[in-house]
């Protein structure tokens, strides 16, 4: 047929909490270092030696020696809302008080119009905007700053029980990691209920410090 690359979606062990859909997400990758289940092909049944990252290698070996090359989508702005990094690194994504979650989404702003990216031009507008001011009180510290010595309970009691560490940090700091959203002014397309933004930067642009308060949240806008 000609066909010399194979271009699959993410593989990795993808969340199930807060799917977007049916049968969620590829891309809200919960860990970089185990691969999906749902990938395991049925025929290998009763082969426990070979693992699911042995039949990616075979695959990709499969294709080498045919000339295919693979290509493996990866996203690395993004990461599950329950990622498997928040245990150890809650600081690497943006946390939201839990109170304002329903009916978050990026603040709208009506001086300006429909516009695919934010230019420097747009900051003063935005950031001046009474939405965005409403928008920006919506985050909280992470957890490890808010209350250390419960973020650390909780942290046992996930490891020691099983339980889901996001949900016992919503129920007793009412906090929880904020869904991602379009990176477009005035864009309505819904947030992304099943992502997390990863937080690149600790510290906030240069741009923009002399327009948000003094002791702001670590927030993505």
């Amino acid at each position: 047929m000609g066909v010399n690359i194979l271009y699959m979606l993410p593989v990795n062990q993808y969340s199930k909490l807060n799917l977007k859909g049916d049968i969620g997400s590829p891309y809200a990758v919960q860990s970089l270092f185990h691969l999906d289940q749902n990938l395991h092909d049925s025929l290998l049944d009763g082969m426990e030696e070979f693992t699911i990252h042995d039949e990616l290698s075979a695959l990709v070996e499969a294709c080498h020696l045919l000339d295919i090359k693979t290509v493996v989508d990866f996203i690395p702005r993004v990461t599950a809302r329950n990622s498997a990094f928040i245990t150890e690194h809650p600081e690497w994504v943006y946390w939201i008080k839990l109170e304002e979650l329903e009916g978050f989404a990026p603040p709208p702003i009506p001086e300006l119009g429909f516009f695919e990216e934010c230019t420097p031009d747009h900051l003063e507008t935005v950031y001046h905007s009474q939405e965005t001011a409403a928008f920006l009180r919506k985050f909280s510290p992470p957890p490890h700053e808010l209350h250390p010595s419960l973020w650390q309970q909780l942290k046992e009691r996930a490891a020691n029980h099983g339980d889901e560490l996001l949900t016992l940090v919503e129920q007793e700091m009412g906090i929880t990691t904020s869904p991602a959203h379009s990176d477009w002014i005035n864009d309505v397309q819904p947030i992304w209920t099943d992502i997390t933004f990863l937080r690149l930067y600790k510290d906030f642009s240069p741009q923009v410090r002399h327009l948000i308060s003094r002791g702001q949240a670590p927030y993505v806008l």
